[in-house]
């Protein structure tokens, strides 16, 4: 734990057995570590846990953890995979950054459509307000948010591109500068993206915006 600068953990009870004063407990597990240089490691897994009670205290006797699936950071390389498939995800980043970008009348929008297009049909948003699940939410999304924006320019620049065949992780610095309601906003973020190849294109299958600097 040394090297973490931050760590998500969720366990989900499955199963409970209590027999006097011995118990039996299944959790399903998912965590994701943080490393200073922006890779993570995330894995899903599963414990089988034996538990006594001693003076009136429940304690673990035993834990036995089964991991699922896990998905090892990326160290020291930012970019990996064949150089036509990075400049694919580029390119993806690229389209999503046009499409949620006005020009200067604000009422030629680009269509909504080409912003839907770069996400699967399972998609999943992460935002400070909640997952945003499927393109049919994703659509409302896009509704709820421009419907106060008068004009948008948005900016994103690559940090990282990990292909492995076709599945990839990426992540974006962009930065947003918007006019709501008369007045001039500017953010910094980052997305970290999971992206899958499908009929030969790749889409954002998840994308985990993290604000930096709102102004």
């Amino acid at each position: 734990m040394a090297e973490v600068v931050d760590t998500t953990f969720f366990l989900q009870i499955g199963m409970i057995e209590v027999e006097g004063d011995w118990a039996r407990v299944r959790l399903q597990q998912a965590e994701s570590l943080l490393y200073p240089d922006g890779s993570t490691y995330d894995l899903v897994g599963l414990y089988e846990d034996d538990l006594v009670r001693r003076d009136g205290r429940w304690w673990f006797l035993n834990r036995v953890y089964h991991v699922k699936r896990e998905s090892l950071p990326v160290r020291g390389v930012r970019f990996s995979g064949t150089l036509a498939d990075r400049i694919a995800v580029r390119e993806l980043h690229d389209t999503y950054a046009d499409a949620a970008s006005t020009y200067a009348d604000a009422a030629s929008r680009i269509d909504k459509a080409q912003w839907l297009d770069c996400w699967t049909e399972d998609a999943v948003w992460d935002t400070s307000t909640g997952p945003v699940i499927g393109k049919a939410a994703l659509s409302a999304r896009w509704d709820e948010l421009f419907a106060s924006v008068d004009a948008m320019a948005f900016f994103s620049v690559a940090g990282s591109i990990a292909v492995d065949g076709d599945t990839a992780q990426a992540s974006a610095h962009v930065r947003e500068i918007a006019r709501i309601k008369g007045t001039v906003m500017k953010f910094a973020a980052r997305y970290d993206d999971e992206l899958v190849r499908q009929d030969g294109r790749w889409k954002f299958a998840r994308r985990r915006y993290v604000m930096n600097i709102a102004e």
